[in-house]
């Protein structure tokens, strides 16, 4: 058989597949890993510094980063209420005034 257009006709397999971490087609099937998020094979996200640019696009605040948004919101004492904010100021003299009591 050649080396050509002829071998190619018997690749109908899956190498890989849709990742549940990354979410990318990049989890190898046979070798339960991902060459994306590295899934499988570390516990954090795949990084490396000669890819400068996939690091920036892939860090913390180049989603929509909604549970953080939230996050910082309770932090900072702000509660969101009908599109009004009530700063942690009057929860605190709330408090301190039970105490009072």
């Amino acid at each position: 058989m050649t080396k050509g257009t002829q071998s190619f006709g018997g690749r109908h397999n899956k190498t890989h597949t849709i990742c549940r971490r990354c979410g990318k087609k990049s989890w190898h099937i046979q070798d339960s890993q991902c060459g994306a998020c590295g899934a499988g094979l570390y516990a954090g996200i795949r990084r490396y510094n000669w890819g400068k640019k996939a690091i920036r696009r892939k860090t913390t605040g180049s989603g929509r980063t909604e549970h953080l948004k939230k996050v910082h919101e309770q932090y900072a004492g702000i509660q969101k209420t009908n599109n009004t904010y009530k700063v942690a100021v009057a929860r605190a003299a709330k408090k301190n005034a039970k105490k009072l009591n």
